[in-house]
Formats: C-alpha cells, sequence, structure tokens
C-alpha cells in the first residue's frame, strides 16, 4: 500500500474482513485509513427491503442482497462501523478520527471533521454503546 494514497474501508465483515481491515490499520500511516459506508435504505429503517434503480433489494443474514443474492449494498451505519473497528482492537480516539477527521482531510475540508473554533459544529453524537443518540449539522441539533 503506497503510504500517499487513502486507503477507505467498509467495515461491515462482510465487504472486508475484519482481520484484513487490521492489517490495513498495521500497513497505513495513522492518517490515512479511513471508515466508510456505502449504506443503504434499511439502515436505521424498520423495513427489509426497498427498490434500487429497478431492483428489489433485502437484508439476508445481515447482507444487503438483490434477487440473484449478489451484494448490494452495506447494511451498516457509521456508528456501528466505529462499534466494529473498537471491538477489533482499534483505540477508540483512533476510530473516531477515522470516522471523521481523517476523511475530512482527504477532502481537503478542515472545516469538518473536527470540533473546535471555526469548524462546522456538526456532530453525531454515541451512546455507550456507540449508538447514534443525537445529531447536530451546522450547530442546531436536529435528535
Amino acid at each position: 500500500m503506497a503510504d500517499h494514497a487513502w486507503c477507505s474501508i467498509i467495515v461491515d465483515d462482510i465487504h472486508v474482513d475484519s482481520a484484513n481491515v487490521m492489517l490495513a490499520k498495521r500497513l497505513k500511516p495513522q492518517h490515512q485509513l479511513l471508515i466508510v459506508t456505502d449504506a443503504m435504505a434499511s439502515v436505521g429503517s424498520i423495513s427489509n427491503s426497498f427498490v434500487l434503480d429497478g431492483e428489489q433489494i433485502s437484508v439476508q443474514n445481515g447482507r444487503l442482497v438483490n434477487a440473484q443474492g449478489a451484494l448490494a449494498g452495506a447494511h451498516i451505519g457509521m456508528d456501528q462501523s466505529v462499534a466494529n473497528v473498537i471491538k477489533w482492537g482499534i483505540e477508540e480516539a483512533e476510530a473516531f478520527r477515522m470516522a471523521s477527521m481523517y476523511p475530512a482531510r482527504a477532502i481537503n475540508r478542515p472545516d469538518l471533521g473536527t470540533l473546535k473554533s471555526g469548524s462546522k459544529a456538526s456532530v453525531t453524537i454515541l451512546n455507550s454503546d456507540y449508538r447514534a443518540s443525537h445529531v447536530m449539522v451546522d450547530g442546531q441539533l436536529l435528535s
């Protein structure tokens, strides 16, 4: 893995096995491994199926699949992604940076990813189980 390249990983243990996530963590410079998700409409919903581009997608055994059984996205939000990497052995503070500060740096947005003077006050507050409990966007509490 090139040191100068950003590396983004869906950490649902389906797209990428947890052992490979930890291998990437050891190989990449600290600030260049990012947690991402391609979360679909089922995340945070009571519905276990939806239509995407005319194709029926459903949750089966924690996986989002199409009618042929092919993987069709991630059934994981960023909160569960953070919880996963902590469970796999990544330090809590680093997990939060991997989900916030490092992605903001990757897209050259110093006003995002941190809570400091001059940055946008956009944050998801997690409870002790790493589940989203409140969301603030541009300083306004939404939930």
